[in-house]
């Protein structure tokens, strides 16, 4: 491709020709891979989101918006997280009966900007958990990764019910009953089991099984550490 000028002359035109089939060909390419990186971020289940140094949005995916619902014409790009955050779309979605708006804004703003990675679990208003976690990026912005956990979140408390169950059952028997894990401390101890031991059952959890039973005999090495 080339570039061409002309100027007019007391007795004619100068023209003057430049190749920028590199600039061309450059920018082409530059196009193609953000059309690719475009892709393969609306490819990913879950929802992410591109904020630049300056913590403006630059891209996001379908999934991101999603999470937003009726608010998701608030997202709009070039805002700032802290926009985003304070233009009440967050208010539309997130259930904040437990902690409350303001205690919930600050915490979600703090842990937007130290971008560790950890999890963050936020309760929506529809009844789903949605664990957010942000990765600071080598130019200084930052990737924000929301995931939808309402089915581990809800086996997790279908497993603490069962658990809690089970004690009750376990702590109304007229035996003394210890489980253990497999290096050989307490995970539960039940009523009669810490009669028995002369001891208060929460405080035998996590305690060597065998120091409790045999604490004379007991060296140290008959519980495997952790």
């Amino acid at each position: 491709a080339y570039l061409y000028a002309a100027k007019p002359l007391a007795l004619g035109y100068r023209g003057l020709g430049a190749d920028i089939s590199r600039e061309i060909e450059a920018e082409s390419r530059a196009r193609h891979a953000q059309q690719q990186l475009a892709d393969a971020i609306e490819s990913i289940t879950d929802g992410i989101a591109v904020y630049g140094p300056d913590d403006t949005l630059l891209t996001c995916n379908s999934e991101y918006r999603r999470f937003f619902g009726a608010a998701e014409s608030m997202i709009e790009y070039g805002e700032t997280f802290e926009q985003i955050l304070i233009s009440g779309a967050f208010r539309k979605v997130v259930d904040f009966r437990e902690t409350g708006y303001e205690s919930w804004l600050i915490e979600r703003l703090k842990h937007h900007r130290e971008a560790t990675g950890e999890p963050l679990l936020t309760h929506t208003q529809d009844g789903r958990w949605v664990s957010t976690r942000v990765y600071r990026t080598s130019d200084g912005g930052v990737v924000c990764v929301r995931t939808d956990v309402t089915q581990m979140k809800s086996r997790e408390e279908e497993l603490d019910t069962l658990r809690r169950r089970y004690e009750l059952i376990l702590d109304a028997a007229d035996e003394g009953i210890v489980g253990l894990d497999y290096r050989g401390h307490i995970i539960f101890a039940n009523r009669v089991a810490g009669q028995l031991l002369g001891r208060d059952p929460d405080s035998m959890v996590g305690r060597c099984f065998i120091a409790l039973v045999q604490p004379f005999s007991f060296t140290g090495d008959n519980c495997l550490e952790s």
